[in-house]
């Protein structure tokens, strides 16, 4: 397994490609159940779309898009890519992304977030590859389904919750205990989708029955 800035030298994603394929047991003349959509990278970044051979008959349209982010666009380490697809009548669009880290960089992350919702969700400033005039939720949808995944990199919101002095300890005691939820009441990203309406319509399952990382 390579490490990011391998990825970013390095960025052939055959041996993983490869792997996945084995583990699906997927054959290149598409007689096993499942078959590879499309295969889209950015340095670290992968996005594999797999779905059952049976409904190969009724895919087209697939495209693909990818945007840096890093050191203001120029690098990959930072980004996302998209896959847009037609599925019989429906157009579907999946997405992964790698954000900033570390706590600070709250306000980064948000506007990563909104690049890359204008890039391939709305799809404004040119980008033209993937289908126009979307929306995440609402009546005027063109998107039957986005699927937004990733390393969103949000933390846990340690220097304003809690106690005034040993917060990052507090939380840790917290995660001993097994108070997932009640920790993460203080997770960035819940906090940022209860208050901007950047996120209207996405919906996340729930994850409080493990500990952060």
């Amino acid at each position: 397994m390579r490490n990011i800035q391998q990825s970013m030298i390095i960025a052939s994603k055959k041996n993983l490609i490869d792997n996945i394929k084995k583990y699906f047991g997927i054959t290149d003349n598409n007689t096993s159940e499942w078959a590879v959509v499309n295969t889209n990278s950015l340095a670290a970044i992968s996005l594999i779309i797999i779905i059952r051979s049976k409904y190969l008959p009724i895919l087209s349209d697939i495209k693909t898009n990818t945007f840096m982010q890093g050191l203001n666009g120029l690098l990959p380490n930072k980004g996302g890519v998209a896959t847009s697809f037609k599925l019989g009548l429906r157009h579907l669009l999946f997405i992964n992304c790698h954000l900033s880290s570390d706590e600070p960089y709250r306000d980064i992350r948000m506007q990563q977030w909104e690049e890359l919702r204008e890039v391939f969700v709305d799809e404004i400033e040119g980008w033209s590859c993937l289908k126009s005039g979307a929306v995440i939720d609402g009546d005027d949808s063109k998107w039957d389904g986005v699927i937004w995944m990733g390393d969103f990199n949000s933390r846990i919101q340690t220097s304003k919750f809690l106690m005034p002095k040993n917060n990052k300890a507090k939380a840790n005691k917290m995660i001993k205990d097994d108070l997932f939820a009640e920790l993460g009441q203080h997770d960035q990203f819940l906090q940022d989708r209860q208050m901007s309406p950047l996120f209207t319509g996405f919906k996340e399952g729930d994850f409080w029955h493990f500990a952060p990382t």
